[in-house]
């Protein structure tokens, strides 16, 4: 048995919320926003802090390079 349409109400015309959100309706406050980040952060770095020696064994050469692309931007060295 159907109702008549003046008597259907919306469940939103009556002040309930929708029975079903869709995943982009939930908004986190600015604050709790930044707290998220926060911890999100926190637990990235987190493995970094429990490694006793952290190697950067290619360092060195990435520093050489860097310096040599500079040195030849800047023409004080000419390419061979």
């Amino acid at each position: 048995m159907q109702q008549p349409a003046e008597q259907i109400i919306s469940r939103e015309a009556d002040g309930e919320p929708p029975l079903h959100q869709k995943a982009g309706d939930f908004v986190l406050s600015p604050t709790a926003e930044r707290a998220l980040i926060a911890v999100v952060a926190l637990l990235l770095l987190l493995p970094c802090l429990w490694q006793p020696h952290i190697m950067a064994g290619d360092l060195s050469s990435h520093l050489y390079n860097a310096w040599l692309a500079e040195q030849l931007q800047s023409g004080t060295l000419r390419e061979p």
